[in-house]
C-alpha cells in the first residue's frame, strides 16, 4: 500500500535509486486515483511528485528534470526536450503526436507503452512480466 508523504506517493520498500521517479502535473481528482491505482498494480518501486498547476510543473521540471524517469503533464506544458515526456488528455487532436499524448484514462497498457516509449525497456519488462534475457 503506498504510502502520502505530502504531495508525494510511494510504494512501500522503494528505495532511493531502485525505484521508477514520476512526475505527474494534473489536478483532476479521479484521473489521479485511476494513476495511482495503475501504479499500485503495476507493483514496480516508485515515487510519483504530484503538482497541480503548470507553474509547479515548469519548476519541477526546470530543478529537477534530468532526475526524473516519466513525466505525465495534464497541464500540457510541453516540455518536450525530456525523452519521457507524455500529456495526458481526454482526447487525441490530429495535431497530437500520439507517441507524446497518452488519452485518458490512465491503463496498464497506457503506462507499459509510455515506458518503451521513453526507451525504459527494463521497467516495462518488469511490469509486463518479461524475463529479460541475459547477454
Amino acid at each position: 500500500m503506498p504510502q502520502m508523504i505530502g504531495r508525494v506517493l510511494k510504494s512501500e520498500g522503494s528505495q532511493t535509486g531502485d525505484r521508477l521517479r514520476v512526475l505527474v502535473a494534473e489536478t483532476n481528482a479521479s484521473d489521479l486515483f485511476w494513476l495511482e491505482m495503475v501504479f499500485k498494480s503495476s507493483r514496480l518501486p516508485y515515487s510519483i511528485e504530484v503538482v497541480a498547476d503548470a507553474d509547479a510543473a515548469t519548476s519541477s521540471l526546470e530543478k529537477r528534470g534530468h532526475e526524473l524517469d516519466l513525466i505525465l503533464d495534464g497541464f500540457g506544458i510541453q516540455e518536450q526536450e525530456h525523452t519521457a515526456y507524455f500529456v495526458l488528455g481526454n482526447k487525441i487532436s490530429d495535431q497530437d503526436d500520439p507517441a507524446r499524448y497518452i488519452e485518458k484514462p490512465f491503463t496498464r497498457q497506457k503506462l507499459i507503452d509510455c515506458l518503451y516509449e521513453a526507451e525504459l525497456d527494463a521497467w516495462a519488462d518488469r511490469m509486463g512480466g518479461r524475463e529479460l534475457n541475459a547477454a
